[in-house]
């Protein structure tokens, strides 16, 4: 029988086989014990450690790899054209009226509110994104308006907010659903109706999950120290080295000494006045850092750099890492990172709009894109006008897809063999009415056979 008993010293295990027998010392436990390989792959992930807090976030937000993320991500959204769609009925027996409310939308959405900051569509988008990348959350304070503005808009900084654990949809209106945090530790109630969220990712079992940027924070931290050591190796006047003079005699450094002579010699005309050091007898130097281009670890900086553009769902050109790479290739990276990294949280910024701002203040209309689609002014002008001739889309419609404002629906809703989209007849009423007189031939033609057999 086998026995494992711990010995007097806490650092050894001891191992006896049955009494009397001889017995060995085992490894350290200190310097060897096994650790459980689930505990190591946790620590891995981060498991075991604290989130990041916002403060933090914010910081590595601005390093130049997560601003140029930042930057190409929020110019695409942008340049996705977008239009505002009403209620078929209507656009039928209303169009007039369907156009007014389309106008009224577009603008306040164009001009969210009249503050100094965030007070246009471009800024508001830009913040918005800025926060989804950052902390995965994006908060949106609305108001009812007038008439001539429907609706009001402010981002609010999501750290600040906090949900009400409370609040359920049964009690919907009676209890605040949001509680905004002061900075004297007071809060603010905040109902349903004044405020929502928006969330780039989710689950089922975290309240708010990790952010792109607090996942790749352990490359971005890797990436500012290597740059770091880069920046000052490459921007010292002169490298660090050891300079061994070996015909000195009194090499104590004291303040008199020969060595102490030669060292503020060398910090005054060499480092200071920028002279060439000029020396006789035996020197030996031996040159600390990186002594060429490859101790620079310019490989691994790019590893880090595609690793940061795999957590932002880009591409290592994005980052201008374009080794092997071509025309044909280039493209394909740029169809990826709008596929990937783009189109998802446009996607998403447009669905809560949809939601939170035009269905709720505004039921039946919408917010769609014009096309989904990276196309060039000129390839979406030539499409546009391909199906204008075609007579599958109106010249509204066509003049949606490049951008340019609508004209009224009386000469604007027009398909180009002049008829009007408004005139057009249902087509399952033309079918049912083809349906009618088909049968109306059939019944005429039975009769006159039975007229025909009675003669």
């Amino acid at each position: 029988m086998v026995n494992l008993t711990k010995s007097k010293n806490k650092h050894f295990y001891r191992k006896t086989q049955n009494q009397g027998q001889d017995t060995y010392i085992n490894k350290l436990d200190s310097a060897f014990q096994e650790v459980d390989p689930y505990t190591l792959y946790e620590n891995s992930l981060g498991k075991n450690q604290k989130r990041l807090s916002s403060k933090n976030l914010r910081i590595l937000s601005k390093t130049v790899p997560l601003q140029r993320a930042l930057s190409k991500i929020t110019n695409g959204v942008l340049n996705m054209e977008w239009k505002v769609n009403a209620p078929l009925d209507m656009e039928k027996n209303n169009p007039e009226q369907a156009e007014d409310i389309k106008k009224e939308i577009k603008d306040s959405l164009l001009r969210p509110n009249y503050s100094s900051q965030i007070n246009t569509y471009r800024k508001l988008v830009y913040s918005i994104i800025d926060d989804l990348l950052c902390l995965n959350s994006a908060t949106i304070e609305r108001k009812k308006g007038d008439k001539k503005k429907p609706f009001w808009m402010w981002v609010c900084n999501p750290s600040s907010i906090e949900i009400n654990k409370d609040w359920t949809p049964q009690n919907s209106g009676l209890t605040p659903k949001y509680f905004e945090i002061t900075k004297n530790n007071d809060y603010t109630e905040l109902y349903e109706e004044d405020l929502f969220q928006i969330q780039l990712s989710s689950n089922s079992y975290q309240t708010n999950p990790e952010s792109p940027i607090e996942i790749a924070y352990r490359m971005i931290n890797y990436w500012l120290g290597i740059t770091n050591y880069q920046g000052k190796t490459t921007s010292q006047p002169t490298r660090n080295s050891i300079i061994c003079l070996e015909d000195l005699e009194d090499i104590s450094g004291d303040e008199g000494s020969e060595l102490e002579a030669f060292r503020e010699w060398w910090q005054t005309d060499v480092v200071g006045r920028g002279r060439h050091p000029i020396i006789g007898g035996s020197v030996d130097i031996k040159h600390l850092g990186g002594n060429n281009d490859s101790e620079l670890f310019p490989q691994y900086t790019e590893f880090l750099l595609k690793i940061i553009a795999l957590a932002l769902n880009m591409t290592p050109r994005d980052f201008n890492i374009t080794e092997k790479d071509n025309r044909a290739t280039s493209l394909v990276a740029a169809d990826a990172t709008y596929q990937d990294a783009v189109l998802p949280i446009a996607q998403t910024i447009l669905e809560s709009l949809n939601l939170e701002i035009v269905d709720y203040y505004f039921p039946g209309f919408s917010l769609d894109f014009v096309s989904l689609e990276p196309r060039s002014f000129e390839q979406e002008a030539n499409i546009a006008t391909d199906l204008y001739k075609q007579g599958v889309i109106t010249k509204n419609e066509s003049r949606d897809r490049v951008g340019e404002q609508r004209l009224d629906p009386k000469s604007g809703d027009i398909f180009s063999d002049g008829s009007n989209l408004h005139d057009k007849k249902n087509p399952e009423d033309s079918s049912k009415k083809q349906d009618n007189s088909s049968s109306n031939k059939e019944k005429t033609s039975i009769n006159s056979k039975k007229q025909s057999s009675l003669i």
